[in-house]
């Protein structure tokens, strides 16, 4: 099973999830991803259909440690439940201070239904949070046939690509 080595500056506490060391002791299992961004990181804690304790186990939880002046560990509600389904898909990155979540949903974006699920290839939605003194956390408004093909995210600032089937934009 995975197990997660976190090291480097630990000003804000942001390496100091439970079950990681440098003292060659036993780590907790089942971190699936883990994110950085200048203060703060960000761990899933289980896999799709995964808890825990292993498969079936309990929900998945997303962890956040260190600096949370600006709102980075401060997570909408809606990023775990996103983030847990094995049929959505989801692309979360981090900057200094912000995060930005791009994320479809199989039954919604795709026309399958649920008992057929699709995973999606691409993102329809955004959320995003934490520092917007540069406005970074404004998601812009997209149309219903917009595709995201790919985020960046910078220390104070996002890229977003998306296809609206017309036109290719960088916003």
């Amino acid at each position: 099973n995975p197990k997660m080595i976190s090291y480097g500056s630990n000003e804000y506490s942001q390496l100091e999830f439970d079950g990681t060391n440098f003292e060659h002791q036993p780590l907790l299992e089942n971190y699936s991803q883990v994110w950085a961004g200048k203060s703060f990181s960000l761990a899933m804690l289980g896999g799709p259909g995964m808890g825990p304790g292993g498969p079936g186990m309990g929900p998945q939880s997303l962890v956040c440690k260190g600096d949370s002046a600006l709102g980075q560990c401060e997570l909408p509600d809606t990023i775990t439940m996103i983030m847990s389904s094995p049929y959505h898909f989801t692309d979360l990155k981090l900057g200094f201070n912000h995060g930005l979540l791009s994320y479809g949903l199989s039954e919604e974006d795709t026309g399958w239904p649920m008992y057929y699920p699709v995973l999606p290839n691409f993102g329809k939605r955004l959320i995003a949070w934490g520092d917007s003194t540069y406005g970074q956390n404004q998601v812009p408004e997209l149309s219903d046939s917009t595709r995201i093909l790919m985020t960046a995210v910078g220390g104070n600032h996002n890229v977003v690509v998306t296809d609206d089937s017309v036109n290719l934009r960088v916003i």
